[in-house]
């Protein structure tokens, strides 16, 4: 069994360009507090090409946590997107 070491490097948009985008929810990305104030979305982190036809975003969601049992009183609806 061949052995390989890796070594660990911090993650930079720099280095990893090579490879594709670093996206990542900072202060510096467009964000705004959606779901009545209990989550932050960080908007539209990467460059996509979809086709001609297409339009597609990357976006991250950071959500407050919850306290259990959770009483859902809203419910948001997406038909085009997942």
């Amino acid at each position: 069994m061949m052995t390989r070491n890796l070594t660990v490097e911090p993650l930079s948009h720099d280095a990893f360009a090579p490879f594709g985008d670093v996206i990542q929810a900072s202060n510096a990305a467009q964000h705004f507090t959606i779901n009545d104030g209990n989550t932050e979305r960080y908007h539209d982190l990467a460059l996509l090409d979809p086709g001609a036809d297409g339009k597609a975003i990357v976006s991250i969601f950071r959500g407050l946590p919850r306290t259990l049992p959770f009483e859902v009183c809203m419910m948001e609806r997406h038909p085009l997107a997942s």
